[in-house]
């Protein structure tokens, strides 16, 4: 008896008088056992509170049903709704998820993250740690040679690799060009950490809308409120005839609005801000926060199908060329940027014309 009280499969062929691996092609329903053998065998399963084992099926029939996944940074709206969209369609597809988080992206600590995967076992990896710049090569590299289907998420877009995300850069286009659009001159931009992909793409988005990318106009953050707050601040030291604001997350943008208040700004009448991730509680804010929407939970789900799909392709020994799958950002404009009467209609989603992912 196991130290779980549960019987074994060494126990169930001790009684039966088989071999072990006869039991374990019973329990895999295989036709190489006769009705005699099958009928004893199965009757003492019954008898028994024998549970087979995850890792004990997937190495019998080529299957864990498991799903590996990477990530970091949870405590943050992006890598936490996509974990739930995760989630949510491994469960429909009959998947458990293993979560592992990188602390540190460098080539220690992923290379021993993905050891540890491979040793579980699992059937693939989802990937949607925060790519940082200057490791983004390596990463690819290394997900690129796993001898299992891999499909990574957020802005890690390499040849070869599957991936799913909202493209940033266009979600900051619309959110900068709708703050023109409304009479706004002189717009500003808070970023996330710039050593980050996801920033880099925010910025330059920013950069190739606005008439003048000047370096006054630009604060970096680090996610938080708190560096939104600190950055409106400083912002308006640097250049007074600042009047709106493009915060690279909701986050940043509550903490613009705090500060704005704080130093008699009226939103959106003297400070337009615009945000970006479309939390649940942007509407909540005073005024309601412009945001850009990404559909981050959308995103976790086509992670796992897409993953699925080639994991059925290595299964069957059947050719499965990568894809990079976008989903569309979405314009939600509130109360925090209109300033024209008559030119945007509160709650009204902007540019987008059919809301379907685009696969490449």
């Amino acid at each position: 008896m196991s130290k779980n009280g549960r019987i074994t499969i060494k126990e169930i062929a001790k009684q039966a008088g088989v071999s072990k691996q006869t039991v374990s092609r019973v329990l895999n329903n295989r036709p190489d056992v006769s009705p005699e053998t099958r009928l004893l065998i199965q009757k003492i399963i019954d008898n028994s509170d024998y549970r087979p084992s995850r890792l004990a099926r997937g190495l019998s029939s080529g299957s864990t049903k498991t799903i590996g996944v990477i990530s970091s940074d949870i405590r943050y709206v992006g890598p936490s709704h996509t974990l739930i969209g995760i989630d949510e369609q491994a469960h429909t597809a009959g998947y458990t998820i293993s979560l592992n988080l990188l602390h540190e992206q460098d080539e220690l600590g992923m290379d021993g993250i993905l050891q540890n995967m491979m040793e579980q076992p699992v059937d693939g990896i989802i990937w949607t740690a925060v790519s940082k710049n200057d490791s983004y090569e390596q990463v690819s590299a290394k997900l690129r040679n796993l001898p299992i289907p891999v499909v990574v998420g957020g802005e890690l877009k390499a040849e070869g690799l599957s991936a799913v995300h909202t493209d940033s850069f266009v979600g900051a286009q619309r959110a900068t060009q709708h703050l023109l659009d409304q009479g706004y001159n002189t717009v500003a931009i808070i970023t996330g950490p710039m050593d980050q992909w996801i920033s880099v793409q925010r910025l330059t988005g920013w950069q190739q809308t606005v008439s003048s990318p000047d370096q006054s106009l630009v604060f970096e953050g680090d996610w938080t409120a708190a560096t939104g707050y600190k950055g409106l601040q400083q912002l308006l030291k640097q250049r007074p005839d600042i009047d709106a604001v493009f915060a690279s997350n909701d986050q940043m943008a509550l903490g613009v609005l705090k500060m704005a208040r704080e130093m008699g700004r009226s939103v959106p009448q003297d400070l337009g801000i615009v945000g970006f991730d479309d939390i649940p509680e942007a509407m909540f804010f005073t005024p309601s926060l412009t945001t850009v929407r990404q559909s981050l939970v959308e995103n976790g789900r086509l992670m796992v199908q897409e993953l699925e799909w080639q994991i059925e392709a290595q299964q069957n020994n059947e050719p499965y060329e990568p894809c990079v799958v976008q989903t569309p950002p979405e314009l939600i404009v509130r109360g925090s940027s209109i300033r024209r009467a008559g030119t945007a209609v509160e709650g009204e989603v902007y540019g987008v014309t059919d809301n379907q992912p685009v696969i490449n």
